[in-house]
């Protein structure tokens, strides 16, 4: 005769706990190893620097989309002390690989973005508004094109670019006129004003540390018109509130907003901005990289 032991009902729940402990861990497993979403670290080459003159951080009337803006710091990141200050900027080449490891994105589809950015690069030539051309008292705009070369080899998958040579005023002689960042901080925006906003705080904040800004002047300066965002509260949250909320969570800059009213309508922002401790830094985990801290004087 045969005993058919029934299981209680605690073994049970034992069993099936156990069962989804063993799911997570294989789902945490799957998603660290980069086989369960497919996530695509970026490479730790982190050190580049971008450096640009003050005039064309605050006055480029250049309308790019973020992945122009990302590309033209990747390349300008790339020149170093001794191409500044050749008498012809060097031609350089990398591939559509290397690009995407360094902003650490999936290369799938990206080839063809890639030639997209490359010619539309071409048709953008950007504008600098200068309403007091070096102290003279004189409102002078001054038209280049960024690349006097953009060629871009579909075969092998890799871009040759070459800064056009009257923007070289715009990087050489720039002391204490300067913007000086790691590319680190702009690399990874999501939000298009971010980049805008960041390299903006960070070209005044060895002089002060507010700005005020009117909404005209917010407009002017990101190339937004009057006919875009006429609704105040997609203005703000679009184009105020959340690019400065990923600029507090990524970069190495702290801005505290306010808004200033006239009534219930608003006239302008405030902005109140300061660098970022390394203490405060590592508390966001801002300092992590690939599961490493990295530190101040540690190449990357």
């Amino acid at each position: 005769m045969l005993l058919r032991v029934k299981p209680c009902a605690k073994n049970l729940m034992t069993f099936i706990t156990s069962l989804i402990d063993f799911f997570f861990v294989i789902i945490y497993y799957c998603y660290q190893k980069g086989d369960f979403m497919k996530r695509q670290e970026p490479k730790r080459v982190r050190n580049n620097i971008v450096t640009k003159s003050n005039h064309l951080v605050r006055y480029n009337k250049s309308a790019l989309t973020l992945q122009e803006k990302k590309f033209i710091n990747y390349a300008i990141s790339r020149l170093d002390e001794s191409d500044l200050k050749a008498e012809d900027f060097p031609q350089q080449t990398f591939t559509v690989d290397e690009y995407c490891d360094t902003l650490g994105i999936r290369k799938d589809g990206f080839y063809e973005e890639m030639a997209s950015i490359a010619r539309s690069l071409l048709s953008k030539p950007f504008e600098i508004d200068l309403p007091n051309y070096k102290g003279t008292g004189k409102h002078i705009v001054s038209f280049a094109n960024w690349f006097q070369t953009c060629r871009y080899n579909m075969t092998d998958g890799n871009i040759t670019v070459k800064f056009h040579e009257d923007i070289k005023t715009y990087f050489l002689q720039l002391e204490g006129q300067k913007t000086t960042y790691r590319l680190t901080n702009t690399l990874f925006a999501k939000k298009k004003y971010m980049p805008d906003w960041y390299e903006l705080f960070r070209s005044y904040i060895s002089l002060k540390n507010e700005l005020e800004m009117t909404v005209g002047e917010i407009r002017n300066f990101l190339l937004i018109s009057n006919e875009k965002y006429q609704r105040n509260n997609d203005f703000v949250k679009y184009c105020v509130i959340e690019p400065i909320e990923e600029l507090n969570k990524i970069t190495d800059i702290s801005v505290n907003v306010e808004k200033i009213t006239k009534g219930r309508k608003i006239v302008s922002f405030k902005f109140n901005f300061k660098d970022k401790t390394w203490q405060e830094m590592l508390e966001n985990g801002q300092l992590k990289l690939n599961g490493q801290i990295i530190s101040d004087n540690e190449e990357v």
